[in-house]
């Protein structure tokens, strides 16, 4: 067995709990997706909105 250091390893984390991954998704998309509406409101006005 070949040892790679002295470091001691890090437990693997899991997933972030789901509160926090909704935050970061309203942080990430509601911004870009008004930002969007904002830049390119003419071209969009006749797509409907689901």
């Amino acid at each position: 067995m070949i040892k790679l250091g002295n470091r001691p390893r890090r437990p693997v984390g899991g997933p972030p709990p789901r509160h926090h991954l909704a935050l970061m998704i309203w942080i990430a998309v509601f911004p870009t997706m008004t930002a969007l509406q904002f830049l390119a409101g003419g071209l969009l006005r006749d797509i409907p909105v689901v």
